[in-house]
C-alpha cells in the first residue's frame, strides 16, 4: 500500500493558517462582490466576464491549496471538485477564450440572469471548498494504523466473488436489453419505457452490484496479476457496451472508481497517464454525443461515425467542453422558477434523499418519488416535450442548494457537504485496510453525477451499493478471526505437533526502536431512482 503510506505529508500550522486565511479571504471578496453589484446600477453583462474569470480563478486556487495541504493528485475530493466545476462552469472557461459560439448557455437567458448563474457557482465552489479544506486541516495530524487487520484482503475478494457470482447474469440480461433497444430505437429509447419497482425489478438491483463486485475484488487482490488482469478485462467490456449504448456518464464514472482503486490498492498510475486519459475521455464525450443518437447498424458503420465528427465546426474538445458546461443550465432555470414559481424547500429534499435509502417493500411508488426528484420538476416545468419523452436535464448540487436555502443559506450547506465529504474520504483513503477504500470507489462510481445531479440519486446508492458490501466483509472477517482464535492447538509430543523440523528455529524479532512521533498502532475497523439522463 505504497500510495496509502506515501499520502498526507505533516503540513506545518503556518502553511495550514495561511491557506485557511487566503481562502477565508477568497470567500468574502465573492461575497462582498455579490453584496455590491445589488446597490449599484451596473449593467449585468459587463459582470458576466470578470465573474467567469473569478470561478476559473476559485477552481485553479482550490486545486493549489489542496496540493499545499498535502492533497494527492488522484483524491477522491479532487475528482468530485473537477466534476463540479466541468458541469457547473466549463462554459465560463471558454468564455474566457471566446470560444462560447452564442455566448454562455447558447444566449438562452437574459444577462442578468446569466450572471446571477455564474456568481452562484462561483461562491457555492468557493463554500465547498471551505468546507473541505476545514475538514482536511482538522484530519491532517491524524494517522491511521499502518496495519491492514487481518483477513481483511482475503474478505474483500470473496464478498467481490460472492456479488459477482449474483449479479453478473442479471447485468447480462439487464445490458442485452438495452442494447437491443438502442439498435432498435436509439439512446432515447431507453427512456419512457415503465419500469419495474420493489421485487419486479429483482434483476436490476442485483445487476447494480456488477461494478461494485469488480471493485471489492480489486481491493483485494494486490499481488494477483491474473486476477487484475481479469477484472481490467471485464470492466473495459463493461464500459464499452455503456458507451455504446450512449450511457456516457455511467461507463466514466465507472473507470474513474476503477483507476483510483488501482491507484490505491495495486499500483500507483502516472500523472502522464491520467491526463493522456483525460484529454481521451474529453475527445470521446462529443463522439458518443453524436453517434447515440443514431439508431441500428449506423453505429456499427466507422464511415457513418467519421463523417458525424467532421460535420462538427468546432474542436473535438472544445464540443466536449460546451456540452458537458451545459448542466449549468440547471442552476439559471432554478433561479428563474425560485421562488417566484416554487418556493424554497427548506430541506424537505435532502430529508426525501435519505428516505430513498429505506427499500421499496410495500408502497405502490416510493415515497421519494412519490414526492417527485427536482430533475423531474425541472423537465416537467421548462421542457414538458422532453418530458413526455423521458428525457431529462439533470440537475445540480449547487442549484438544489440553492431551491433548499436561498441565497443566504446555500453557501453554508455546501460548506458543510463539503466538510462531511472531507470527513468520508479521509476515513477511507488515509487506511490501509482494501475494505474502505472498496467503499469510496463503489460510492465514487454513482457519487460523481452529484455533480450534475441531487443528493436523492447517490443516498441510496452509498448505503447500499457501497457499505452493504462493506458490512459483508466486516462480518466476513469476523467469523475468520473467531476460527482462528477458536483453532485447537495439539499438545506438545502429540503426533500432529509441530516440531522443530517442520517449522523451522524460533527466531526471536528485532527490536525496533520507538519514535516518538511514530503513529499508534490501533483497531481498524440502480440507484433504483431516475431523475438524470
Amino acid at each position: 500500500m505504497e500510495s496509502a503510506k506515501r499520502r498526507w505529508k505533516p503540513v506545518s500550522r503556518e502553511r495550514s493558517a495561511l491557506v485557511m486565511l487566503a481562502q477565508g479571504i477568497l470567500f468574502a471578496a465573492i461575497a462582498a462582490a455579490g453584496i455590491l453589484s445589488s446597490t449599484l446600477p451596473i449593467n449585468p453583462e459587463e459582470w458576466i466576464y470578470p465573474l467567469c474569470c473569478v470561478l476559473t480563478a476559485t477552481l485553479l486556487w482550490s486545486v493549489i491549496s489542496w496540493r499545499l495541504l498535502g492533497g494527492g493528485f488522484l483524491d477522491a475530493y479532487l475528482l468530485f471538485l473537477v466534476a463540479v466545476f466541468m458541469f457547473n462552469g466549463a462554459q465560463c472557461g471558454l468564455e474566457l477564450f471566446h470560444l462560447n459560439q452564442q455566448g454562455i448557455l447558447g444566449g438562452r437567458f437574459s444577462s442578468e440572469t446569466i450572471a446571477k448563474t455564474v456568481y452562484l457557482v462561483s461562491l457555492g465552489l468557493a463554500s465547498l471548498h471551505c468546507g473541505a479544506l476545514v475538514g482536511l486541516v482538522r484530519q491532517s495530524g491524524a494517522n491511521a494504523s499502518p496495519v491492514v487487520p487481518t483477513g481483511r484482503e482475503l474478505a474483500s475478494r470473496l464478498t467481490g466473488q460472492i456479488l459477482l457470482g449474483l449479479s453478473i447474469i442479471p447485468a447480462c440480461f439487464v445490458l442485452s436489453d438495452n442494447l437491443s433497444v438502442v439498435m432498435a430505437h436509439g439512446y432515447m429509447g431507453l427512456f419512457g419505457r415503465t419500469t419495474a419497482t420493489g421485487f419486479g425489478n429483482v434483476s436490476g438491483i442485483l445487476s447494480s452490484f456488477l461494478l461494485p463486485a469488480m471493485l471489492y475484488t480489486l481491493a483485494g487482490s494486490r499481488g494477483r496479476r491474473k486476477v487484475v488482469m481479469a477484472l481490467a478485462v471485464l470492466l473495459l467490456i463493461y464500459v464499452g457496451i455503456y458507451l455504446f449504448i450512449g450511457l456516457r456518464g455511467g461507463a466514466l464514472m465507472a473507470l474513474a472508481a476503477f483507476l483510483w482503486l488501482y491507484h490505491q490498492c495495486i499500483r500507483r498510475i502516472p500523472r502522464s497517464a491520467i491526463v493522456t486519459l483525460a484529454v481521451l475521455v474529453m475527445l470521446l464525450i462529443p463522439i458518443i454525443g453524436i453517434v447515440r443518437t443514431t439508431a441500428g447498424e449506423w453505429r456499427l458503420s466507422v464511415d457513418a461515425i467519421r463523417e458525424q465528427v467532421e460535420s462538427s465546426d468546432r474542436s473535438l474538445v472544445v464540443a466536449g467542453l460546451s456540452e458537458m458546461g451545459r448542466s449549468m443550465s440547471t442552476v439559471a432555470y432554478t433561479l428563474d422558477l425560485v421562488p417566484d414559481v416554487r418556493g424554497l424547500d427548506y430541506g424537505v429534499s435532502y430529508c426525501y434523499a435519505l428516505l430513498s435509502t429505506v427499500p421499496n417493500l410495500g408502497w405502490e411508488v416510493h415515497p421519494t418519488n412519490a414526492h417527485g426528484l427536482l430533475a423531474d420538476w425541472l423537465v416537467r416545468t421548462v421542457d414538458p416535450g422532453m418530458a413526455a419523452h423521458g428525457g431529462g436535464l439533470g440537475f445540480s448540487l449547487i442549484a438544489e442548494a440553492y431551491l433548499n436555502f436561498g441565497w443566504t443559506g446555500a453557501p453554508m450547506a455546501l460548506a458543510l457537504i463539503g466538510w462531511a465529504l472531507r470527513r468520508f474520504f479521509h476515513w477511507a483513503e488515509s487506511s490501509p485496510d482494501p475494505a474502505r477504500k472498496a467503499v469510496l470507489a463503489s460510492f465514487l462510481s454513482f457519487f460523481l453525477l452529484y455533480a450534475r445531479g441531487e443528493s436523492a440519486i447517490c443516498i441510496r446508492a452509498l448505503v447500499w451499493y457501497a457499505f452493504v458490501p462493506y458490512l459483508m466483509v466486516r462480518a466476513l472477517t469476523r467469523k475468520g478471526s473467531r476460527h482462528r482464535s477458536t483453532a485447537v492447538v495439539p499438545p506438545p509430543g502429540s503426533p500432529s505437533a509441530p516440531t522443530m523440523e517442520s517449522t523451522g528455529p524460533v527466531r526471536r524479532p528485532e527490536a525496533v526502536p520507538r519514535r516518538f512521533d511514530a503513529p499508534q498502532v490501533g483497531p481498524a475497523w440502480s440507484t433504483g431512482l431516475e431523475g438524470n439522463r
